[in-house]
């Protein structure tokens, strides 16, 4: 699983003399087959071999070939089959550096040649994961869950002494009321308990959304002792009995995560969509966006997640195109890029945009695949 401790440690590794290698590969059954996978390696790594053709420093260019080869070996020998949505793997041989990273989603396709480990899509992929806790109760447990990146981890069971109610007991139903009361005072400092622990545990993780489960008849009164911090927080409930198992309540929590963000994504296609066709800080498509981003004038971006296209890159002074010879900015000449889309996220993050992968079947290709939201206009 992709982690914090990942990112800082592939941060903190630089090496300014010897080759620093950075694969991502969409290993997703349901979008591509190994073969299309093992294909797509090849390609990667061909290019990255002709790049180097170019090189002066015979000793690199021996050592990054090697290393390429050790990478194409390991991913073509060792994976008879993919079992998992994404892989990362970063490597440099003088420095004993072989990380390999399980992605939750599939990551745009790279093989990347540097002196520090290209970490921005395992930073994309950790911002677009919600960090959600589930707590499963009722009037006197409570069990309380993290969940991130499809894993859960209970945090806390709690178990508190809640007398059970009596029923027609004593003179006028007097020892019934009592018992009642009292009854209803545990329940209440059973809450209490839970949401002062829910709040304890927010401090520290900070999740980013919470999810109630328990029965319908507890929840205003379970709400009403939660923290404004918390409460604001609260995005679903679910009836789930306090013993529900923990893949059930994975699953439905998952569940409220893929619908919560399609909702999100959804929004702000509509959004950009309506704000283009009246004139306001919006544009689509590839050509327009493009345009923007050269400008420096792009406020957040939004891609479809899987979209790929063709462009040109300026030697000169990095402008963007589609099928400009020449540069329109500097007259500099231009070179064919595969991806230019991956080009223009990458410039985007470079320009502290916020960037959006758009999930499939919200209707991105309404705005041609790729739109965005302008500080200006050009």
């Amino acid at each position: 699983m992709l982690t914090r401790q990942d990112i800082d440690f592939l941060r903190s590794f630089r090496s300014q003399t010897h080759p620093v290698f950075s694969v991502y590969l969409n290993t997703d059954g349901k979008q591509v087959s190994k073969k299309e996978v093992e294909t797509k390696l090849k390609q990667m790594a061909r290019i990255v071999r002709l790049r180097l053709n170019g090189s002066t420093d015979k000793d690199f260019r021996r050592e990054a070939l090697q290393e390429i080869q050790k990478i194409e070996d390991y991913i073509l020998n060792n994976y008879k089959e993919f079992t998992i949505k994404g892989m990362a793997l970063f490597s440099c041989g003088s420095y004993n550096l072989w990380h390999e990273i399980e992605l939750p989603r599939p990551p745009r396709n790279r093989f990347i040649l540097d002196e520090t480990p290209y970490i921005r899509p395992l930073q994309f992929q950790e911002v677009e994961y919600r960090r959600i806790c589930t707590v499963v109760l009722d009037q006197h447990t409570a069990r309380i869950f993290l969940i991130y990146q499809g894993a859960i981890l209970e945090y806390k069971l709690i178990s508190d002494d809640v007398p059970t109610k009596v029923k027609w007991g004593g003179w006028a139903g007097y020892d019934e009321k009592r018992s009642n009361r009292k009854h209803a005072q545990k329940v209440n400092e059973h809450f209490e308990h839970v949401t002062g622990t829910l709040f304890e545990l927010f401090k520290r993780d900070h999740f980013d959304w919470l999810i109630i489960g328990c029965k319908t008849e507890y929840l205003k009164e379970f709400e009403s002792s939660l923290h404004n911090y918390l409460r604001d927080r609260v995005v679903d409930h679910l009836e789930l009995p306090s013993d529900a198992p923990e893949h059930e309540i994975l699953e439905r929590s998952m569940k409220v995560e893929q619908t919560k963000t399609f909702e999100e994504h959804y929004a702000l296609v509509d959004r950009v969509l309506h704000t283009s066709q009246a004139g306001g800080l919006a544009t689509i498509g590839l050509e327009n966006v493009l345009r923007h981003l050269n400008g420096s004038a792009v406020d957040t971006l939004l891609v479809a997640r899987d979209y790929v296209a063709g462009g040109v890159r300026c030697l000169n002074c990095n402008f963007m195109g589609i099928l400009e010879k020449s540069c329109s900015l500097c007259g500099g000449e231009t070179v064919e890029v595969d991806d230019i889309v991956t080009e223009a996220i990458d410039r985007a993050l470079d320009q502290s945009v916020t960037v959006k992968q758009i999930f499939e079947g919200v209707g991105m290709d309404r705005a041609q695949n790729m739109a965005a939201f302008l500080r200006f206009r050009i």
